[in-house]
């Protein structure tokens, strides 16, 4: 009877741990990642979601998280009209010159051409005025 006490404490811990995680992820727009960290680390899966960068598209005006499919922002009531989803389509366009990159703008998907040194820096989009770090477009 003892041997199998483990087990139950064990099942207890994923489904509790998981449980949590999946609803802290999906406040965060990540539900799926939520519910694994939780059930595989418990407390510290939590604390790494809670830290953790915030999936969900931004309104433009005030930054606030909006849900997807809803046309005015839900905190300052701004139009999102024109305001990309959470996971932006990227296009993907060969480099022409060695020593550059191109990388998007995560809010409104403008490309960019900046030098290689200049990855590691944060930058303020053309377009958007929004800053983000920029990652390479492969």
């Amino acid at each position: 009877m003892e041997d199998e006490t483990w087990v139950v404490y064990f099942l207890i811990w994923v489904f509790i741990g998981g449980g949590v995680g999946f609803l802290i992820g999906q406040a965060k727009g990540r539900s799926v990642e939520g519910a694994f960290f939780g059930a595989m680390l418990g407390v510290i899966g939590w604390l790494i979601l809670l830290c953790g960068q915030d999936h969900r598209r931004k309104c433009r005006a005030c930054l606030g998280a909006v849900p997807e499919g809803a046309s005015k922002c839900c905190h300052c009531g701004e139009s999102l009209a024109g305001v990309p989803s959470a996971a932006p389509m990227l296009y993907t366009r060969p480099v022409s010159e060695p020593g550059w990159s191109r990388v998007a703008c995560p809010s409104c998907s403008t490309i960019h051409q900046i030098p290689n040194s200049s990855l590691i820096d944060g930058m303020k989009c053309s377009n958007c005025q929004i800053g983000f770090v920029p990652v390479p477009i492969k």
